[in-house]
């Protein structure tokens, strides 16, 4: 479900009454049930099981293009230097 259909979903009923209900607690909501979710069956898998089972949301895929997206400065000048002094 995305953000829009569930703060549709829940915009005029009584749980949502007195927290001024928006899109952006919607997501809020949405993205945080998303990685609990994607914990606890991450969590569920035993070691001594031949199959395992992983789950995956918009949101895992986002969290790992964020932790993936971040630039060491460092490992940049390491890499410049390398190619460097290779030529």
């Amino acid at each position: 479900m995305a953000e829009q259909d569930f703060y549709t979903l829940w915009h005029e009923t009584t749980k949502t009454q007195s927290i001024e209900w928006t899109k952006e607690k919607a997501k809020v909501v949405l993205e945080t049930w998303q990685r609990k979710f994607t914990e606890v069956v991450n969590g569920m898998t035993n070691s001594s099981s031949v199959d395992h089972v992983y789950a995956f949301s918009s949101t895992s895929l986002l969290d790992i293009m964020k932790e993936f997206s971040d630039v060491s400065v460092v490992r940049v000048a390491f890499g410049y230097v390398l190619m460097v002094s290779r030529t």
